[in-house]
């Protein structure tokens, strides 16, 4: 599922997902070839379980960080 049209990151998302046989992949990419950017590719039923995993990651980030 896109969350907002194709973006430049769209196919190395879909590689990784489709390499290593997830259901999904959130893709985070700082400074590559295309700038900052951010790519999702998971089926519409998980869609929904995508906030709240990543509250937890930012919320896990920071308590390492701070």
């Amino acid at each position: 599922m896109r969350t907002n049209g194709p973006g430049a990151y769209e196919d190395a998302c879909t590689l990784v997902r489709e390499s290593i046989g997830a259901t999904g992949v959130v893709l985070i990419v700082f400074d590559g070839p295309h700038g900052h950017g951010l790519s999702v590719d998971l089926p519409p039923q998980v869609m929904p379980t995508l906030p709240g995993m990543l509250r937890a990651v930012a919320d896990d980030i920071e308590a390492h960080i701070g």
